[in-house]
């Protein structure tokens, strides 16, 4: 099917095509435009204000990996100490599926209480005793 570029050579106008289609490629082209603008924006701040922009966002970027470590340790911390209390030496590994899911949501936790219970549900998976292994669902209940 023969079709025209459009102005962008990114989006090429098929005759018959849907409305929606059409909106979409809008949606699309806009969207890019936009990119395009925040990255031009990016460079000039960084040509104005040199490396302090990117210094800045990196600061917020330590503390929050400072933060997700200290949570990841405390988790490490509790899930040791509940299999302890359980008389658990021997564990079974997690499926990742799981085990990502209930690691990433303690690191960001912001309550002790929530991350309580992602530690609570870390022991519990790997405790080769607890029914129910290998679903997730329980992962959703919480976050």
């Amino acid at each position: 099917m023969k079709g025209n570029w459009s102005e962008s050579p990114r989006y090429l106008i098929i005759p018959g095509m849907s409305e929606e289609a059409k909106a979409i490629q809008e949606v699309a082209k806009a969207t890019g435009k936009a990119v395009d603008r925040l990255s031009q924006m990016g460079e000039w701040l960084s040509r104005v204000f040199g490396d302090l922009v990117e210094d800045g966002v990196g600061v917020v970027a330590d503390k929050i990996k400072y933060y997700r470590i200290e949570k990841a340790i405390l988790l490490r911390d509790k899930v040791d100490k509940r299999l302890s209390d359980k008389g658990i030496s021997a564990t079974i590994p997690v499926p990742p599926r799981i085990g990502v899911k209930l690691i990433e949501e303690a690191t960001v936790a912001d309550s002790d209480e929530l991350h309580s219970k992602w530690a609570n549900l870390l022991t519990n998976a790997m405790d080769p005793n607890f029914p129910g292994h290998g679903n997730s669902s329980f992962c959703e209940y919480i976050g």
